[in-house]
């Protein structure tokens, strides 16, 4: 069974896979999938027809040594993305801000968005690629994997 806070909103039709975690006060819309293992932190906020697939994290703290985990940040995401299996997404770093995501983008397997970054409409993040970004500038860049 999945374990669903009594304050999360979820939209009509949206499946919720065995073993998931959905946070306080998660929004969820319509004709979502999440399948197992999937964890949606405080502060996520998701439109309709997004797909997340197996080990799936959304919303967890930056990996950063200054950051507070006590202020609130989140993530918003729009319609119609795919996020593949163990694919993750962090909230921004600063109070009351948010990491974007638009519509219709897949972040393939281990695709990794950092806190803060705004990605569009229509993006294509491959296996394994770190989107990242300075929050002061919130223009993403892409990091190189090492080989």
């Amino acid at each position: 069974m999945p374990e669903v806070h009594i304050t999360a909103i979820i939209g009509k039709h949206t499946r919720i896979g065995p073993y998931s975690i959905l946070e306080d006060g998660v929004e969820i819309g319509e004709h979502c999938i999440i399948e197992s293992c999937v964890k949606i932190y405080t502060g996520v906020r998701m439109g309709d027809n997004n797909q997340l697939l197996h080990g799936a994290v959304i919303g967890g703290s930056p990996q950063n040594l200054d950051f507070d985990i006590n202020i609130r940040s989140g993530v918003t995401i729009g319609e119609n993305n795919i996020f593949r299996e163990h694919s993750t997404v962090h909230r921004s770093m600063f109070e009351n801000r948010t990491t974007l995501i638009g519509n219709g983008n897949l972040i393939m397997a281990t695709g990794h968005i950092a806190h803060g970054c705004i990605l569009e409409d229509r993006n294509v993040i491959c296996n394994g690629a770190l989107l990242v970004c300075s929050e002061q500038k919130r223009k993403p860049e892409i990091l190189d994997q090492p080989n």
